[in-house]
């Protein structure tokens, strides 16, 4: 079955497991998704992930309602160990704001790699990253809720993720010397 943005997005919003899969662009230009797993694995804290069979150039999974609505470390990390020359992936959240209005994240990490294979040290980089996370989630009420502080319109949600995209694509890309960036899109989950 063909899913798009929004669909991905609800499913994100309204379902308490993972779900992961590849996108591609079709002949019209705009983006299919297609599901291929469902999370099944269960962490330590009792959420359901996702895990792809195999790899694919063009991937995504969900960061289902009430867990963290941006990428993690290993998230962020992953595009740089994919063996391919280009590496997409996508990761979809929900947020809400003072008036419990949600609104999908779509954040988009993309490599286009230099080097044959990346063998380089991620210690010191892994570090950084989660500096730069949990001043991040200092913003927010609970990670549980998503909830941002104060926060009244999705422009300041938009803003702060953009901040956040900004600040990992340059740590990443100066600690690897990759050609690796992250961009953020936002908007209305219903």
């Amino acid at each position: 079955m063909v899913y798009n943005k929004k669909d991905i997005g609800i499913l994100s919003l309204s379902r308490p497991d993972e779900y992961c899969g590849y996108f591609i662009k079709n002949t019209q230009k705009t983006t299919e998704y297609y599901i291929t797993n469902k999370g099944y694995i269960q962490t330590k804290s009792g959420r359901k992930v996702c895990s792809l069979k195999r790899k694919y150039v063009k991937e995504f999974h969900t960061h289902p309602k009430n867990t963290l609505f941006y990428p993690s470390v290993k998230d962020l990390l992953q595009p740089l160990k994919h063996i391919n020359n280009m590496q997409y992936s996508q990761i979809f959240g929900t947020v809400y704001n003072a008036q419990n209005k949600s609104y999908t994240v779509r954040w988009t990490l993309s490599h286009i790699k230099k080097k044959k294979k990346f063998t380089q040290n991620t210690d010191n980089l892994q570090k950084d990253l989660r500096e730069e996370l949990k001043k991040f989630y200092r913003l927010t009420l609970s990670k549980k809720t998503g909830l941002y502080k104060g926060y009244q319109m999705k422009k300041d949600i938009n803003k702060n993720c953009s901040k956040l995209a900004n600040n990992l694509s340059k740590l990443i890309r100066n600690a690897t010397k990759e050609n690796y960036t992250v961009n953020v899109n936002v908007w209305p989950s219903m």
